[in-house]
């Protein structure tokens, strides 16, 4: 019968009760900062997951002005989430657009609709 344990943080004896590897466990939060993926993955994941759904035959959306207007509530509900922000804190929408550094859903409407329309080359 083993009466001890050997961790990294030293060695628990089998006749005080303490359970092995207590001493090296990560708090929640430690394990939480060091699995957490990088913004640019996220916003990666972002826009080849959700977006390409969204963006379906999006050359023959009309585009009225409530139209835009939910395309870019839409976008910055996700910005919002994958940066960490509640809709609770006052942070503005000029802060939200610098920290996410990519092309908006409406760009990209716009041009598939102008490439559709043989206007634009790409």
């Amino acid at each position: 019968m083993v009466d001890k344990w050997s961790t990294s943080a030293g060695r628990a004896n089998a006749e005080d009760g303490r359970k092995p590897f207590a001493d090296t466990q990560l708090h929640s939060t430690q394990f939480a900062q060091i699995n957490q993926p990088r913004l640019q993955t996220k916003l990666s994941a972002l826009k080849t997951n959700i977006f390409s759904r969204k963006l379906y035959a999006c050359e023959t959306w009309v585009l009225t002005k409530d139209c835009v207007r939910r395309i870019l509530a839409f976008e910055r509900k996700c910005d919002r989430k994958i940066t960490g922000i509640g809709w609770s804190q006052k942070v503005m929408n000029k802060e939200l657009y610098a920290k996410v550094t990519q092309r908006n859903l409406l760009q990209e409407v716009i041009r598939r609709k102008l490439q559709l329309s043989g206007m634009q080359n790409e």
